[in-house]
Protein backbone atom coordinates (compact mmCIF):
# COMPACT_ATOMS: atom_id res chain seq x y z
CA UNK A 1 0.00 0.00 0.00
CA UNK A 2 1.41 3.39 -1.03
CA UNK A 3 1.92 6.05 1.58
CA UNK A 4 0.22 9.37 1.04
CA UNK A 5 2.57 12.30 0.54
CA UNK A 6 2.81 14.34 3.74
CA UNK A 7 1.24 17.40 2.08
CA UNK A 8 -1.81 15.43 0.95
CA UNK A 9 -2.11 13.84 4.37
CA UNK A 10 -2.10 17.23 6.07
CA UNK A 11 -4.69 18.56 3.62
CA UNK A 12 -6.89 15.50 4.18
CA UNK A 13 -6.80 15.85 7.95
CA UNK A 14 -7.44 19.57 7.69
CA UNK A 15 -10.44 19.03 5.42
CA UNK A 16 -11.89 16.47 7.83
CA UNK A 17 -11.49 18.80 10.77
CA UNK A 18 -12.95 21.69 8.78
CA UNK A 19 -15.90 19.55 7.65
CA UNK A 20 -16.66 18.41 11.17
CA UNK A 21 -16.41 21.92 12.55
CA UNK A 22 -18.69 23.20 9.78
CA UNK A 23 -21.24 20.51 10.63
CA UNK A 24 -21.09 21.33 14.33
CA UNK A 25 -21.59 25.02 13.63
CA UNK A 26 -24.49 24.21 11.32
CA UNK A 27 -26.28 22.34 14.08
CA UNK A 28 -25.74 24.73 16.97
CA UNK A 29 -28.87 26.29 18.41
CA UNK A 30 -29.57 29.26 20.68
CA UNK A 31 -31.17 27.16 23.40
CA UNK A 32 -32.28 29.23 26.43
CA UNK A 33 -30.56 28.50 29.74
CA UNK A 34 -33.91 27.67 31.35
CA UNK A 35 -34.90 25.12 28.71
CA UNK A 36 -35.91 21.76 30.19
CA UNK A 37 -35.44 18.79 27.80
CA UNK A 38 -38.15 16.17 27.64
CA UNK A 39 -37.33 13.03 29.66
CA UNK A 40 -37.41 9.62 28.02
CA UNK A 41 -35.99 10.68 24.68
CA UNK A 42 -35.01 9.48 22.16
CA UNK A 43 -38.25 7.65 21.51
CA UNK A 44 -38.06 3.85 21.08
CA UNK A 45 -40.22 4.33 17.97
CA UNK A 46 -37.28 5.88 16.11
CA UNK A 47 -35.33 3.45 13.96
CA UNK A 48 -32.07 3.61 12.00
CA UNK A 49 -34.10 4.38 8.88
CA UNK A 50 -35.39 7.67 10.30
CA UNK A 51 -33.35 10.79 9.61
CA UNK A 52 -32.74 13.14 12.55
CA UNK A 53 -32.58 16.70 11.28
CA UNK A 54 -33.52 20.23 12.37
CA UNK A 55 -36.22 22.84 11.76
CA UNK A 56 -34.10 24.82 9.33
CA UNK A 57 -33.77 21.83 7.02
CA UNK A 58 -37.48 21.02 7.31
CA UNK A 59 -38.39 24.65 6.54
CA UNK A 60 -36.31 24.57 3.36
CA UNK A 61 -38.01 21.34 2.28
CA UNK A 62 -41.40 22.94 2.88
CA UNK A 63 -40.40 26.08 0.99
CA UNK A 64 -39.52 24.00 -2.05
CA UNK A 65 -42.77 22.04 -1.80
CA UNK A 66 -44.80 25.24 -1.57
CA UNK A 67 -43.27 26.51 -4.80
CA UNK A 68 -43.94 23.22 -6.59
CA UNK A 69 -47.56 23.01 -5.44
CA UNK A 70 -48.23 26.67 -6.23
CA UNK A 71 -46.83 26.13 -9.73
CA UNK A 72 -49.54 23.49 -10.22
CA UNK A 73 -52.21 25.97 -9.15
CA UNK A 74 -52.96 24.15 -5.89
CA UNK A 75 -53.06 25.29 -2.25
CA UNK A 76 -50.29 23.87 0.00
CA UNK A 77 -51.43 22.62 3.42
CA UNK A 78 -49.34 21.97 6.55
CA UNK A 79 -50.77 19.91 9.41
CA UNK A 80 -49.72 20.17 13.07
CA UNK A 81 -50.78 18.28 16.16
CA UNK A 82 -50.89 20.38 19.35
CA UNK A 83 -49.96 18.48 22.54
CA UNK A 84 -46.23 17.66 22.65
CA UNK A 85 -45.98 18.79 19.02
CA UNK A 86 -46.56 22.55 19.25
CA UNK A 87 -47.29 22.78 22.98
CA UNK A 88 -45.35 21.47 25.96
CA UNK A 89 -48.06 20.37 28.39
CA UNK A 90 -45.67 19.44 31.19
CA UNK A 91 -46.36 22.73 33.02
CA UNK A 92 -50.08 21.82 33.02
CA UNK A 93 -49.35 18.42 34.51
CA UNK A 94 -46.90 19.77 37.09
CA UNK A 95 -49.31 22.40 38.41
CA UNK A 96 -52.13 19.86 38.62
CA UNK A 97 -49.94 17.40 40.51
CA UNK A 98 -48.90 20.05 43.02
CA UNK A 99 -52.43 21.47 43.35
CA UNK A 100 -53.74 17.94 43.82
CA UNK A 101 -51.16 17.35 46.54
CA UNK A 102 -52.31 20.46 48.40
CA UNK A 103 -55.86 19.13 48.34
CA UNK A 104 -54.72 16.08 50.31
CA UNK A 105 -52.01 17.77 52.38
CA UNK A 106 -53.18 16.07 55.57
CA UNK A 107 -52.59 12.64 53.99
CA UNK A 108 -48.99 13.40 53.07
CA UNK A 109 -45.93 12.59 55.10
CA UNK A 110 -43.33 15.30 55.56
CA UNK A 111 -41.10 13.54 53.02
CA UNK A 112 -43.89 13.25 50.44
CA UNK A 113 -44.78 16.91 50.88
CA UNK A 114 -41.16 17.92 50.34
CA UNK A 115 -40.89 15.75 47.21
CA UNK A 116 -44.05 17.17 45.65
CA UNK A 117 -43.20 20.77 46.52
CA UNK A 118 -39.76 20.51 44.92
CA UNK A 119 -40.88 18.86 41.67
CA UNK A 120 -40.21 20.66 38.37
CA UNK A 121 -40.97 19.97 34.72
CA UNK A 122 -37.73 18.03 34.19
CA UNK A 123 -39.27 15.00 35.90
CA UNK A 124 -42.74 15.21 34.32
CA UNK A 125 -43.43 12.32 31.95
CA UNK A 126 -46.38 11.26 29.82
CA UNK A 127 -47.71 9.09 32.65
CA UNK A 128 -48.69 10.93 35.83
CA UNK A 129 -48.35 7.76 37.88
CA UNK A 130 -44.84 7.07 36.59
CA UNK A 131 -43.92 10.71 37.22
CA UNK A 132 -44.98 10.35 40.86
CA UNK A 133 -43.26 7.00 41.29
CA UNK A 134 -39.99 8.21 39.78
CA UNK A 135 -40.13 11.28 42.02
CA UNK A 136 -40.27 9.00 45.07
CA UNK A 137 -44.00 8.78 45.82
CA UNK A 138 -44.80 5.14 46.58
CA UNK A 139 -48.04 5.61 48.51
CA UNK A 140 -50.83 4.13 46.38
CA UNK A 141 -53.55 6.17 48.11
CA UNK A 142 -51.68 9.41 47.51
CA UNK A 143 -50.94 8.41 43.92
CA UNK A 144 -54.60 7.62 43.23
CA UNK A 145 -55.85 10.87 44.77
CA UNK A 146 -53.44 13.02 42.77
CA UNK A 147 -54.15 11.10 39.57
CA UNK A 148 -57.92 11.60 39.97
CA UNK A 149 -57.40 15.34 40.59
CA UNK A 150 -55.28 15.52 37.43
CA UNK A 151 -57.72 13.48 35.33
CA UNK A 152 -60.70 15.66 36.21
CA UNK A 153 -58.93 18.89 35.16
CA UNK A 154 -56.22 18.15 32.60
CA UNK A 155 -58.63 17.93 29.66
CA UNK A 156 -60.31 21.29 30.21
CA UNK A 157 -60.28 24.79 28.71
CA UNK A 158 -59.10 26.34 31.97
CA UNK A 159 -55.98 24.23 32.43
CA UNK A 160 -54.94 23.96 28.79
CA UNK A 161 -53.94 27.63 29.10
CA UNK A 162 -51.01 26.55 31.30
CA UNK A 163 -49.15 25.00 28.36
CA UNK A 164 -46.02 26.58 26.89
CA UNK A 165 -45.02 26.40 23.21
CA UNK A 166 -42.39 23.82 22.28
CA UNK A 167 -39.07 25.58 21.77
CA UNK A 168 -39.16 27.66 18.56
CA UNK A 169 -42.65 26.49 17.56
CA UNK A 170 -44.31 29.91 17.34
CA UNK A 171 -41.68 31.38 15.03
CA UNK A 172 -41.53 28.24 12.90
CA UNK A 173 -45.29 27.95 12.33
CA UNK A 174 -45.54 31.65 11.50
CA UNK A 175 -42.61 31.48 9.07
CA UNK A 176 -44.23 28.53 7.31
CA UNK A 177 -47.59 30.32 7.24
CA UNK A 178 -45.90 33.35 5.66
CA UNK A 179 -44.94 31.14 2.72
CA UNK A 180 -48.64 31.14 1.83
CA UNK A 181 -49.71 27.76 3.16
CA UNK A 182 -52.99 26.78 4.77
CA UNK A 183 -52.33 25.87 8.41
CA UNK A 184 -54.29 23.01 9.98
CA UNK A 185 -54.14 22.15 13.67
CA UNK A 186 -55.28 18.53 14.00
CA UNK A 187 -55.51 17.80 17.70
CA UNK A 188 -56.89 15.06 19.91
CA UNK A 189 -58.34 17.73 22.19
CA UNK A 190 -62.12 17.54 22.25
CA UNK A 191 -64.60 20.21 21.20
CA UNK A 192 -66.86 20.35 24.31
CA UNK A 193 -64.17 20.84 26.95
CA UNK A 194 -60.99 21.96 25.18
CA UNK A 195 -61.68 23.83 21.95
CA UNK A 196 -62.25 27.27 23.49
CA UNK A 197 -59.10 26.99 25.60
CA UNK A 198 -57.08 25.77 22.61
CA UNK A 199 -58.18 28.75 20.51
CA UNK A 200 -57.22 31.09 23.34
CA UNK A 201 -53.89 29.35 23.86
CA UNK A 202 -52.96 29.64 20.18
CA UNK A 203 -53.83 33.34 20.15
CA UNK A 204 -52.13 34.14 23.46
CA UNK A 205 -48.82 32.64 22.33
CA UNK A 206 -48.82 34.20 18.87
CA UNK A 207 -49.56 31.20 16.64
CA UNK A 208 -51.60 31.77 13.47
CA UNK A 209 -55.20 32.06 14.72
CA UNK A 210 -57.92 29.86 13.17
CA UNK A 211 -60.11 31.85 10.79
CA UNK A 212 -61.79 29.08 8.72
CA UNK A 213 -60.06 30.45 5.64
CA UNK A 214 -56.31 29.92 5.81
CA UNK A 215 -56.03 28.52 9.34
CA UNK A 216 -58.17 25.70 10.75
CA UNK A 217 -58.49 24.01 14.15
CA UNK A 218 -59.93 20.49 14.02
CA UNK A 219 -60.96 19.02 17.39
CA UNK A 220 -62.64 15.75 18.39
CA UNK A 221 -66.44 15.94 18.50
CA UNK A 222 -66.48 13.93 21.73
CA UNK A 223 -63.70 13.00 24.17
CA UNK A 224 -64.41 9.27 24.15
CA UNK A 225 -63.48 8.90 20.46
CA UNK A 226 -60.06 7.30 20.00
CA UNK A 227 -57.48 9.70 18.60
CA UNK A 228 -56.37 7.31 15.88
CA UNK A 229 -59.95 6.81 14.63
CA UNK A 230 -60.77 10.50 14.77
CA UNK A 231 -57.60 11.51 12.91
CA UNK A 232 -58.21 8.84 10.28
CA UNK A 233 -61.68 10.29 9.71
CA UNK A 234 -60.23 13.83 9.52
CA UNK A 235 -58.01 12.97 6.54
CA UNK A 236 -60.80 13.58 4.02
CA UNK A 237 -61.66 16.95 5.58
CA UNK A 238 -58.02 18.06 5.48
CA UNK A 239 -57.66 16.94 1.86
CA UNK A 240 -60.47 19.34 1.00
CA UNK A 241 -58.30 22.30 2.05
CA UNK A 242 -55.67 21.65 -0.61
CA UNK A 243 -52.53 19.56 -1.12
CA UNK A 244 -50.94 18.39 2.14
CA UNK A 245 -47.20 19.00 1.90
CA UNK A 246 -46.11 18.45 5.53
CA UNK A 247 -47.35 16.87 8.77
CA UNK A 248 -45.98 17.24 12.32
CA UNK A 249 -46.86 14.73 15.05
CA UNK A 250 -45.47 13.32 18.31
CA UNK A 251 -47.42 10.05 18.53
CA UNK A 252 -45.88 7.20 16.50
CA UNK A 253 -49.22 5.68 15.49
CA UNK A 254 -50.62 9.01 14.36
CA UNK A 255 -47.39 9.81 12.53
CA UNK A 256 -47.59 6.56 10.60
CA UNK A 257 -51.28 7.12 9.86
CA UNK A 258 -50.58 10.52 8.33
CA UNK A 259 -47.61 9.14 6.41
CA UNK A 260 -49.81 6.51 4.78
CA UNK A 261 -52.63 9.01 4.18
CA UNK A 262 -50.40 11.65 2.56
CA UNK A 263 -47.52 9.66 1.05
CA UNK A 264 -46.12 12.57 -0.97
CA UNK A 265 -45.85 14.93 2.01
CA UNK A 266 -42.94 15.72 4.32
CA UNK A 267 -43.51 13.90 7.61
CA UNK A 268 -41.92 15.08 10.85
CA UNK A 269 -41.89 13.28 14.19
CA UNK A 270 -41.42 15.43 17.30
CA UNK A 271 -39.17 13.53 19.69
CA UNK A 272 -40.74 14.98 22.81
CA UNK A 273 -43.24 12.76 24.65
CA UNK A 274 -45.84 10.20 23.64
CA UNK A 275 -47.97 7.41 25.03
CA UNK A 276 -45.48 4.69 26.08
CA UNK A 277 -48.15 2.00 25.62
CA UNK A 278 -48.75 2.80 21.95
CA UNK A 279 -45.30 2.51 20.43
CA UNK A 280 -44.73 1.23 16.92
CA UNK A 281 -41.69 1.75 14.69
CA UNK A 282 -41.88 4.91 12.65
CA UNK A 283 -42.21 4.63 8.89
CA UNK A 284 -38.83 5.29 7.20
CA UNK A 285 -40.11 8.56 5.67
CA UNK A 286 -40.47 10.14 9.13
CA UNK A 287 -37.82 12.76 9.85
CA UNK A 288 -37.10 13.52 13.50
CA UNK A 289 -36.67 16.84 15.32
CA UNK A 290 -36.68 17.71 19.02
CA UNK A 291 -37.62 21.39 18.73
CA UNK A 292 -38.24 24.09 16.10
CA UNK A 293 -35.16 26.23 16.54
CA UNK A 294 -33.20 27.17 13.44
CA UNK A 295 -29.41 26.65 13.54
CA UNK A 296 -27.36 29.63 14.57
CA UNK A 297 -25.62 31.05 11.51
Amino acid sequence: MKKLPIVLLVLLVASLIYGCSQQERATQFAIPDNYVPFPGTPSPAITEENTRTHAGDIFEQIRQQVAAVREQGETPVVVYDLDATLFDNRPRTLILIQDGAREIAEQLSEQERAILDSMNTSIVQYSVRKTLQDAGIHNEEVENSIFEYWWERFFTDEYVLLDDPVLGAVEFVNRVADLGVTTVYLTGRDTPKMRAGSLQDLEDHGFPVPNDSTVYLITKPQPEIRDIDYKRDAVEQISGYGTVIACFENEPRNSNLLASSFPDAIHVFLDTAHNPNRVEPLEPCLQVISHYLFPVE
